[in-house]
């Protein structure tokens, strides 16, 4: 155990039964410690591209989200150009669009 949690003994070891204990449950304690905070950071990268590849990542720069691909959506697309040019706009279509608008 001790190896595993790379502090070794050194010079100074311990001689008695409770300090060879306590110092098992402080190499316990800090794998313990070190596996949390691992898995806790691998869950968020994990998470984070899970949610991107089910399509649900945040949209970055958006100021107008438009669901759906019928002519009404196109229709507003093209009102939102023409009345707030600078509008970066989001297009969320089960699609690839046939022409855009």
């Amino acid at each position: 155990m001790i190896t595993i949690a790379t502090i070794g003994y050194g010079d100074v070891t311990p001689v008695t039964w409770a300090g060879s204990a306590l110092a098992m449950e402080a190499a316990v304690a800090g794998i313990t410690a070190f596996a949390i905070i691992v898995s806790v950071i691998a869950e968020k990268f994990i998470g984070r591209t899970t949610r991107r590849l089910m399509g649900l990542g945040k949209l970055k720069s958006v100021d107008i989200l438009v669901v759906g691909d019928s002519d009404a959506c196109r229709e507003a697309i093209r009102e939102v150009r023409l009345n707030i040019p600078h509008a970066e706009i989001g297009w969320l279509m089960p699609e690839a669009p046939e022409a855009t608008p």
